[in-house]
């Protein structure tokens, strides 16, 4: 793409250029990323399900949008 853009830029070019290369990485990447796992990323991770059985569905959504924004999450046992 850099070399896209400095011929675009140049004042010499007076000929057609061909984005079709670019174009064609543009749509590679965009069917690469939509062919990505979908499932439901709570059974992506190694979560206890005894935990995910507790949760509201409130503390569901939040656990998901946190784990989205790669928020450090800490697991904690307390024993007596």
């Amino acid at each position: 793409i850099v070399g896209l853009t400095e011929e675009i830029s140049s004042p010499q070019t007076q000929d057609v250029i061909n984005i079709d290369p670019v174009l064609a990485k543009i749509e590679e990447f965009l069917s690469s990323s939509s062919t990505e796992d979908k499932s439901p990323i709570l059974e992506r991770i190694k979560l206890d399900p005894n935990i995910l059985k507790v949760l509201t569905e409130y503390e569901e959504y939040r656990l998901t949008d946190n784990i989205k924004r790669r928020v450090n999450i800490f697991s904690i046992l307390v024993k007596n």
